[in-house]
């Protein structure tokens, strides 16, 4: 039987926003109450979580922001210009220098679950140590791929939405040729 794709969703973006301007982050955090905090420990910057959106954005005094849990480059997106415009409310001035999606990571499920033991025999570069993880590790076009038993995987380290169909289009690729291999 070929194995296919039944499922794939994006479940994180990362995106990277630069500011033109540094950031104090106490008066950030005094002027957005409720919407911004500093964590505990010795993290050097602050978090912001707006209302009604899943995506929490990192601020750094150096103007770098960084928002992550993003369903998809365009609620990223939205969330940083949301972010820039609760931020303007604290320095008017503020605009974005730079924004650019770091990661993006998908997860799927395969029609069928697979022998990662016949699977991995075949797969070039490929890592599979049970006793310490339970999956095979291995890289699709510089993209981190973890494929399980139960059909399932994970793809991490994309940049594009339509990189996350082509890596998990390969992935299946590269299964189903092991697979013809293994017989």
């Amino acid at each position: 039987m070929t194995v296919k794709i039944s499922t794939l969703n994006i479940v994180n973006v990362v995106a990277y926003t630069q500011l033109n301007t540094q950031l104090n982050l106490e008066h950030v955090v005094e002027k957005l109450k409720g919407k911004a905090y500093f964590p505990r420990g010795k993290f050097p910057g602050a978090v912001i979580r707006l209302k009604g959106w899943s995506p929490a954005t990192l601020i750094f005094k150096t103007g770098m922001l960084i928002t992550t849990g993003g369903r998809s480059v365009k609620q990223a997106k939205q969330a940083v210009r949301n972010t820039v415009k609760a931020l303007k409310t604290v320095n008017r001035n503020l605009e974005i220098e730079s924004l650019k999606i770091a990661n993006i990571v998908a997860t799927g499920r395969l029609n069928q679950p697979l022998s990662l033991e016949t699977v991995y025999r075949f797969l070039p570069r490929a890592i599979y140590e049970p006793e310490q993880f339970p999956g095979i590790i291995f890289t699709v076009k510089k993209v981190r791929a973890l494929l399980f038993n139960t059909g399932g995987f994970v793809l991490t380290g994309l940049k594009t939405e339509e990189e996350a169909e082509q890596c998990a289009a390969e992935l299946v690729e590269t299964i189903n040729q092991a697979l013809n291999r293994s017989r």
